[in-house]
Protein backbone atom coordinates (compact mmCIF):
# COMPACT_ATOMS: atom_id res chain seq x y z
CA UNK A 1 0.00 0.00 0.00
CA UNK A 2 1.05 3.99 -0.28
CA UNK A 3 0.04 6.55 2.03
CA UNK A 4 -0.04 9.46 -0.66
CA UNK A 5 -0.62 12.35 2.39
CA UNK A 6 -0.15 11.02 5.58
CA UNK A 7 1.91 7.87 7.19
CA UNK A 8 2.28 4.45 7.28
CA UNK A 9 2.18 2.57 4.22
CA UNK A 10 0.16 -0.44 5.49
CA UNK A 11 -0.51 0.12 8.64
CA UNK A 12 -1.50 3.84 10.47
CA UNK A 13 -2.77 3.75 14.16
CA UNK A 14 -2.95 6.51 16.65
CA UNK A 15 -5.26 5.05 19.19
CA UNK A 16 -3.95 4.15 22.46
CA UNK A 17 -4.22 0.21 22.75
CA UNK A 18 -2.39 -2.75 21.69
CA UNK A 19 -0.71 -3.80 18.12
CA UNK A 20 0.18 -7.06 17.48
CA UNK A 21 1.64 -7.93 14.48
CA UNK A 22 2.55 -11.83 13.81
CA UNK A 23 3.84 -13.85 11.22
CA UNK A 24 3.04 -10.99 8.40
CA UNK A 25 5.04 -9.59 5.02
CA UNK A 26 5.47 -5.98 4.64
CA UNK A 27 6.49 -5.77 0.78
CA UNK A 28 6.99 -2.49 -1.05
CA UNK A 29 5.08 -0.54 1.20
CA UNK A 30 5.77 3.64 1.01
CA UNK A 31 5.01 6.75 2.98
CA UNK A 32 5.83 9.26 -0.39
CA UNK A 33 5.25 12.58 1.79
CA UNK A 34 5.58 11.63 5.59
CA UNK A 35 6.87 8.73 7.95
CA UNK A 36 6.35 4.69 8.22
CA UNK A 37 6.80 2.85 5.16
CA UNK A 38 5.36 -0.71 6.64
CA UNK A 39 4.02 0.83 9.94
CA UNK A 40 3.10 3.75 11.74
CA UNK A 41 2.04 3.81 15.25
CA UNK A 42 1.97 7.14 17.13
CA UNK A 43 0.20 7.20 20.64
CA UNK A 44 0.77 8.12 24.46
CA UNK A 45 -0.41 4.51 25.42
CA UNK A 46 -0.61 0.63 25.14
CA UNK A 47 2.36 -0.69 23.40
CA UNK A 48 3.20 -2.85 20.03
CA UNK A 49 4.19 -5.93 19.64
CA UNK A 50 5.93 -7.30 16.32
CA UNK A 51 6.66 -11.18 15.60
CA UNK A 52 8.37 -13.05 13.00
CA UNK A 53 7.15 -10.45 10.49
CA UNK A 54 9.45 -9.69 7.41
CA UNK A 55 9.80 -6.74 5.85
CA UNK A 56 11.46 -5.93 2.69
CA UNK A 57 11.75 -2.71 0.16
CA UNK A 58 9.58 -0.46 2.16
CA UNK A 59 9.95 3.24 1.80
CA UNK A 60 9.05 6.72 3.78
CA UNK A 61 9.90 9.97 2.57
CA UNK A 62 10.37 10.91 6.20
CA UNK A 63 11.67 8.88 9.21
CA UNK A 64 11.16 5.23 9.37
CA UNK A 65 11.34 3.65 6.20
CA UNK A 66 10.32 0.02 8.03
CA UNK A 67 8.25 1.55 11.12
CA UNK A 68 7.87 4.82 12.76
CA UNK A 69 6.41 4.75 16.50
CA UNK A 70 6.72 7.47 18.99
CA UNK A 71 5.46 7.56 22.62
CA UNK A 72 4.97 4.10 23.23
CA UNK A 73 6.75 0.86 24.30
CA UNK A 74 7.94 -0.93 20.54
CA UNK A 75 8.96 -4.95 20.94
CA UNK A 76 10.75 -6.89 18.08
CA UNK A 77 11.35 -10.32 18.25
CA UNK A 78 12.10 -12.54 15.53
CA UNK A 79 11.49 -10.56 12.55
CA UNK A 80 13.58 -9.48 9.39
CA UNK A 81 14.28 -6.03 8.10
CA UNK A 82 15.96 -5.54 4.98
CA UNK A 83 16.22 -2.59 2.19
CA UNK A 84 13.74 -0.67 3.75
CA UNK A 85 14.84 3.01 3.16
CA UNK A 86 14.03 6.37 4.08
CA UNK A 87 14.89 10.14 3.34
CA UNK A 88 14.56 11.34 6.78
CA UNK A 89 17.25 12.20 9.35
CA UNK A 90 15.95 9.52 11.65
CA UNK A 91 17.23 6.22 10.26
CA UNK A 92 16.74 4.68 7.32
CA UNK A 93 14.68 1.17 8.83
CA UNK A 94 13.59 1.87 12.34
CA UNK A 95 12.64 5.18 13.93
CA UNK A 96 11.36 5.85 17.71
CA UNK A 97 10.87 8.62 18.93
CA UNK A 98 9.98 9.31 22.86
CA UNK A 99 9.31 5.36 23.06
CA UNK A 100 11.33 2.23 24.37
CA UNK A 101 12.56 -0.16 21.48
CA UNK A 102 13.47 -3.68 22.47
CA UNK A 103 14.73 -5.33 20.06
CA UNK A 104 15.59 -8.94 20.26
CA UNK A 105 16.58 -11.99 17.68
CA UNK A 106 16.04 -10.11 14.68
CA UNK A 107 18.05 -9.80 11.19
CA UNK A 108 18.89 -6.11 10.68
CA UNK A 109 21.77 -4.93 8.01
CA UNK A 110 23.24 -2.67 11.15
CA UNK A 111 22.93 -1.38 14.86
CA UNK A 112 23.98 1.99 14.45
CA UNK A 113 21.71 5.64 13.34
CA UNK A 114 21.37 4.62 9.32
CA UNK A 115 19.44 1.34 10.49
CA UNK A 116 18.14 2.00 13.66
CA UNK A 117 17.02 5.57 15.65
CA UNK A 118 15.72 5.71 18.98
CA UNK A 119 15.31 8.74 21.10
CA UNK A 120 14.16 6.33 24.04
CA UNK A 121 15.37 3.59 25.60
CA UNK A 122 16.92 1.10 23.18
CA UNK A 123 17.86 -2.52 24.35
CA UNK A 124 19.35 -4.86 21.80
CA UNK A 125 19.80 -8.97 21.97
CA UNK A 126 20.98 -10.84 19.92
CA UNK A 127 20.76 -9.38 16.41
CA UNK A 128 21.96 -10.94 13.26
CA UNK A 129 23.61 -8.30 10.69
CA UNK A 130 23.67 -10.81 7.63
CA UNK A 131 22.07 -10.55 4.71
CA UNK A 132 18.72 -12.99 4.81
CA UNK A 133 18.97 -14.55 1.80
CA UNK A 134 15.20 -14.74 0.54
CA UNK A 135 14.11 -17.23 -1.75
CA UNK A 136 13.39 -14.57 -5.01
CA UNK A 137 12.12 -11.06 -3.90
CA UNK A 138 11.96 -10.02 -7.55
CA UNK A 139 8.88 -12.56 -7.30
CA UNK A 140 8.03 -12.07 -4.16
CA UNK A 141 9.05 -14.78 -2.25
CA UNK A 142 10.36 -14.41 0.76
CA UNK A 143 10.96 -18.42 2.22
CA UNK A 144 14.39 -18.22 3.06
CA UNK A 145 17.54 -20.45 0.95
CA UNK A 146 18.26 -24.01 2.91
CA UNK A 147 20.61 -26.58 1.43
CA UNK A 148 18.57 -29.03 2.97
CA UNK A 149 14.90 -28.13 1.86
CA UNK A 150 13.17 -24.56 1.15
CA UNK A 151 9.16 -24.76 -0.05
CA UNK A 152 8.08 -23.68 -3.27
CA UNK A 153 4.79 -23.97 -5.00
CA UNK A 154 6.14 -26.82 -6.72
CA UNK A 155 7.42 -29.07 -3.79
CA UNK A 156 10.48 -29.01 -1.90
CA UNK A 157 14.05 -27.82 -3.24
CA UNK A 158 17.14 -27.03 -2.33
CA UNK A 159 19.58 -24.52 -2.53
CA UNK A 160 22.96 -23.98 -2.85
CA UNK A 161 23.99 -21.20 -0.02
CA UNK A 162 22.07 -21.79 3.24
CA UNK A 163 20.67 -18.55 5.45
CA UNK A 164 21.65 -17.49 8.47
CA UNK A 165 18.14 -16.75 9.65
CA UNK A 166 17.13 -20.13 10.18
CA UNK A 167 17.23 -21.45 13.62
CA UNK A 168 17.85 -17.77 14.79
CA UNK A 169 15.12 -16.96 16.49
CA UNK A 170 14.08 -16.82 19.82
CA UNK A 171 15.26 -20.18 22.02
CA UNK A 172 12.59 -19.98 24.58
CA UNK A 173 10.04 -19.92 21.92
CA UNK A 174 7.60 -22.50 19.82
CA UNK A 175 9.18 -24.44 16.46
CA UNK A 176 6.32 -27.20 16.40
CA UNK A 177 4.81 -26.65 13.54
CA UNK A 178 8.07 -26.32 11.19
CA UNK A 179 8.78 -29.76 9.22
CA UNK A 180 11.45 -31.82 10.07
CA UNK A 181 14.36 -31.08 10.52
CA UNK A 182 14.03 -28.10 12.09
CA UNK A 183 16.95 -27.44 14.40
CA UNK A 184 14.36 -27.42 17.94
CA UNK A 185 14.57 -23.50 17.22
CA UNK A 186 12.19 -21.09 15.44
CA UNK A 187 13.57 -19.24 11.85
CA UNK A 188 13.17 -15.80 11.56
CA UNK A 189 10.37 -14.21 9.61
CA UNK A 190 7.38 -14.45 8.66
CA UNK A 191 7.64 -18.10 7.80
CA UNK A 192 9.21 -19.46 11.23
CA UNK A 193 7.09 -21.88 13.07
CA UNK A 194 5.09 -22.74 10.35
CA UNK A 195 4.64 -25.81 7.92
CA UNK A 196 6.73 -23.45 5.30
CA UNK A 197 9.70 -22.66 7.03
CA UNK A 198 12.82 -23.53 5.51
CA UNK A 199 14.74 -26.92 7.04
CA UNK A 200 17.67 -26.60 9.58
CA UNK A 201 21.18 -28.13 7.88
CA UNK A 202 20.67 -31.30 9.81
CA UNK A 203 18.78 -32.16 12.44
CA UNK A 204 18.78 -31.52 16.22
CA UNK A 205 19.63 -34.11 18.66
CA UNK A 206 16.73 -36.38 19.50
CA UNK A 207 14.24 -35.81 22.87
CA UNK A 208 16.10 -38.00 25.67
CA UNK A 209 13.09 -40.55 25.84
CA UNK A 210 13.11 -41.22 22.32
CA UNK A 211 17.49 -41.63 22.56
CA UNK A 212 16.48 -44.39 25.36
CA UNK A 213 14.42 -46.03 23.31
CA UNK A 214 16.48 -46.09 20.22
CA UNK A 215 19.54 -47.20 22.54
CA UNK A 216 17.48 -49.91 23.74
CA UNK A 217 16.70 -51.43 20.39
CA UNK A 218 19.86 -51.23 18.89
CA UNK A 219 20.87 -53.50 22.14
Amino acid sequence: GTAWYGCGGAIHMTANGTLLVYKSVFDSNSAVRRRGGGIYRRTSGGSSRLINCTFYGNSAHGSGGAIYSAGSPLYVTNCIFWRNTSSGIYGNQISVIGGSLNMSYNCVPGTNAADIYATGTLELSNEIAGAPLFADVARHDFHLRSTRGRWTRRGWGRDLVHSPCIDAGNPLDDFFDEPFPNGRRVNLGAYGNTPQASKSPRAARLLPERDTMRRAGDE
